[in-house]
């Protein structure tokens, strides 16, 4: 392990990249976020979100890969060519934002898209899926865990749980991906963790593959009262976060 990861820290981030792609995969979000922080407790700053970009992308392609058939490419499209302008202008731009006050506008912006009924111009398609794309990957390059923003927006299309979840991590591979390639152009150096981050993408197939059954087990209802109550409380865990870090900031 580079730095001064120890090897009982790596093996604890490695299993809990099991359980978070399960999560995932099982219930369509919350394994990036809870996996961010598992991640913050162990690794260097300046690797958390980079090696945590690299590890969600392998679980949400393994997710992906399993749930292919019900993917909506028209709405991934539309969310990659949103997301390369996100990647684009966010790394300058992303650095001179209040991190604490995007947090709560991202739960905020969580909270109006599952429990506000959206204007008519602002329905779901080609341009929402864009819009949706930019503001996602540019809040990723300083944030890391976009998940339930992006999920809040895949889920405005109204898809049955099995398209949501696999539209998902279409979006969410793509939008990984293009952060990690970000990243190395930065000049972050990926090798020395490639071990490390090979057993974390084996540990999140894994679990991607036993959430993937759950999901299919599971019904329609069940999954979208989860789906909602789960965001919902994420959301405002971000509002109360950020406002409260905002409010304690010395003068």
């Amino acid at each position: 392990m580079p730095g001064s990861v120890e090897a009982g820290e790596a093996l604890g981030v490695v299993f809990a990249c099991f359980w978070t792609a399960y999560l995932t995969a099982a219930f369509g979000v919350g394994g990036g976020l809870a996996l961010l922080g598992v991640m913050a407790l162990v690794l260097p700053p300046v690797a958390v979100i980079p090696v945590h970009g690299a590890v969600q992308a392998g679980a949400n392609a393994s997710r992906l890969w399993l749930l292919r058939r019900h993917a909506m490419l028209p709405t991934v499209a539309w969310f990659t060519l949103g997301s390369l302008a996100g990647v684009a202008v966010g790394a300058p731009v992303a650095s001179r934002a209040d991190p604490d006050l995007v947090r709560a506008g991202v739960g905020a912006f969580i909270l109006f898209s599952l429990w506000a009924p959206l204007p008519e111009r602002l329905r779901p398609g080609p341009r929402w899926n864009a819009a949706a794309g930019a503001v996602s990957a540019f809040l990723t390059m300083f944030f890391g865990a976009t998940g339930p923003f992006v999920a809040a927006a895949v889920r405005a299309a109204g898809f049955d749980r099995l398209r949501t979840s696999a539209t998902h991590a279409a979006a969410m591979t793509t939008q990984h991906a293009l952060k990690c390639a970000g990243f190395a152009l930065a000049g972050f150096a990926f090798a020395p963790w490639a071990a490390f981050i090979l057993a974390c993408l084996a540990a999140g197939a894994a679990g991607s593959t036993v959430g993937a059954r759950q999901l299919r087990a599971t019904s329609d209802g069940l999954f979208d009262r989860v789906f909602r109550g789960f965001l919902s409380v994420l959301a405002a865990i971000l509002i109360v976060a950020g406002l409260a870090a905002f409010v304690r900031r010395p003068a």
